[in-house]
């Protein structure tokens, strides 16, 4: 059971489930790519940047692994609930009526 199941009250449904879109990979894995470009390159600069566009790829890519991880967001047929976070908890309720 998830976050949603746990938090429904009587008499309530989840009518819908929302993911987040596979376009927020697209920065870490453009990225990624230039440094696949730079470290082909045995010059001092190239190869130095490719190994910091590395590093600021790969905690990017881990960044957003872990904020699909952690987001859920479902519609219920009384409220719509949206929670975000891992490690620090964030949630939002709001009743269908607002």
């Amino acid at each position: 059971m998830g976050y949603i199941e746990n938090n429904l009250s009587a008499g309530e449904a989840v009518v819908y489930r929302a993911k987040l879109h596979f376009f927020l990979f697209a920065q870490p894995v453009i990225v990624l790519l230039l440094v696949w470009w730079l470290c082909g390159s045995q010059e001092g600069v190239l190869h130095f940047g490719g190994i910091f566009l590395l590093v600021v790829g790969a905690v990017s890519l881990l960044q957003r692994i872990l904020i699909k991880m952690g987001s859920v967001y479902a519609v219920t047929n009384k409220r719509v609930i949206l929670k975000t976070g891992i490690i620090g908890r964030r949630s939002l309720e709001l009743v269908l009526a607002k």
